[in-house]
């Protein structure tokens, strides 16, 4: 069977700080081939187009009418399936949707679940008050099943409950809103809890004299992120934003990842040993190694779920006027997810999102919003259409590369050369020599 994930998010199609802003708000369904090599899973190419719509139609009339032609062919193509006839196989192939990924906000509004993390019962995994949530360093909360859902689902009570309506999703017989264990990786942890902790961290720092914040932007600016981070350079911060943890970081979520993988080397000589605050850091380091591994083991999901226990109470044992935020418990939920749907970077909104560059572009290339859903979609299908003849859909991740090892680019003969050849990579940076390649 094939498995489809299904990725739903809106896009804000025009200027967001025109009048406009709002207006031409898009909802968009993505979908994807989970059978295939993960390698592809990255690529934008894979990334199909399922349903386009405006955000205002879904918020007066509920998800039903856009749901339902969906729920209907996916139906059919689990029961009935496609026939294949091609050279290297022959037969009916039927398809299942397997996940639903994107922003918790958007899947909770999608499913039917409460909308906002001020809900009483915010969490679609488990049945944890919103109070409990602030000081739980371990999963505590009675988990969601198809039985106690269908129960809720009878009481229509949201406060009590916290859902709001069934999802028409669940009368697919290989879906159920509560086995959808896709976590939103991204916003959790690199939009979430990622530079909440940076901030609070660096001030303290800061504040002890363990360094200033000039030194500190000095060395952002400075640093040689190389080949892999070279185009999402992290931002500086400012003593307001350092003073303001809940505010914005002013780093996406590609800064906010190149500024923690590399942090470390930036300052690390520069910080006391066995300093509580930035073993807090370190915890963070370790428990997203696992999160955002391409590979995971049931050993690593034990120990995963260890160290964000270990995570939490160090933050509140070093923050004790603050609380656990919501995203701090939605991670408590990922070792699990991680046993039942494997390695959760696949899972991840960070690459179907990118997508939504082409409908931006788009939009400001057409300038025509009489029916700006029939349009995008068109040229959308057109410009896929387009890829697939010319063999293009899987062209960039064709490449494997064998084993090999890491240099610097000044030790290679002719590097100066290379160097051009990379646009001016520096000869110091670093470089991988594999012993062999195939495309």
């Amino acid at each position: 069977m094939l498995q489809l994930i299904l990725y739903y998010d809106d896009i804000e199609v025009t200027n967001p700080l025109s009048p406009k802003a709002g207006t031409h708000k898009l909802g968009v369904f993505y979908y994807a081939f989970k059978n295939v090599h993960p390698i592809h899973l990255s690529t934008l190419n894979h990334f199909s187009l399922a349903a386009l719509f405006k955000s205002s139609d879904a918020n007066e009339f509920g998800y039903d009418p856009v749901l339902r032609p969906l729920v209907d062919d996916l139906k059919e193509l689990e029961n009935t399936g496609i026939e294949i006839d091609c050279e290297n196989f022959k037969g009916t192939i039927k398809v299942g949707l397997a996940q639903v990924v994107g922003d918790n906000l958007g899947i909770n509004s999608l499913f039917g679940f409460a909308q906002g993390f001020t809900a009483n019962f915010l969490c679609r995994k488990c049945k944890v008050h919103r109070d409990n949530i602030r000081q739980n360093t371990r999963c505590q909360g009675v988990l969601r099943t198809k039985r106690n859902y269908n129960e809720d689902l009878e009481l229509e009570n949201l406060p009590l409950t916290g859902i709001l309506c069934h999802c028409l999703l669940n009368e697919l017989s290989s879906f159920h809103v509560v086995t959808n264990y896709a976590p939103d990786i991204m916003h959790d942890i690199l939009e979430g809890i990622c530079p909440l902790e940076m901030k609070l961290v660096l001030h303290y720092l800061i504040s002890n004299g363990n360094l200033d914040l000039g030194t500190l932007n000095g060395r952002i600016t400075s640093y040689n992120y190389g080949f892999s981070y070279s185009s999402n350079k992290p931002c500086i911060y400012s003593w307001q934003s350092l003073l303001n943890p809940d505010g914005s970081s002013g780093q996406n979520a590609a800064q906010m990842w190149a500024l923690q993988r590399n942090i470390g080397v930036m300052i690390g000589d520069l910080i006391p040993e066995n300093n509580e605050y930035w073993e807090l850091i370190l915890l963070l380091w370790d428990l997203m190694d696992i999160i955002f591994s391409p590979a995971i083991t049931p050993g690593e999901c034990a120990f995963l779920e260890t160290l964000i226990s270990e995570h939490h109470e160090l933050f509140l044992e070093l923050f004790p006027d603050r609380h656990l935020k919501p995203k701090h418990h939605f991670i408590l939920h990922y070792p699990r997810a991680a046993l039942k749907i494997g390695p959760l970077i696949h899972y991840w909104a960070m690459r179907f999102e990118a997508k939504h560059t082409f409908f931006r572009r788009l939009s400001h290339i057409i300038c025509n919003f009489k029916n700006i859903t029939k349009s995008m979609a068109y040229r959308h299908q057109m410009y896929q259409c387009h890829q697939m003849l010319s063999k293009k859909a899987f062209k960039n991740a064709s490449l494997e590369i064998g084993p090999g090892s890491s240099t610097l680019l000044s030790v290679l003969p002719d590097c100066n050369l290379l160097s051009n050849l990379l646009g001016m990579y520096p000869l110091f940076g670093d470089v991988f020599i594999t012993k062999w390649a195939k495309v």
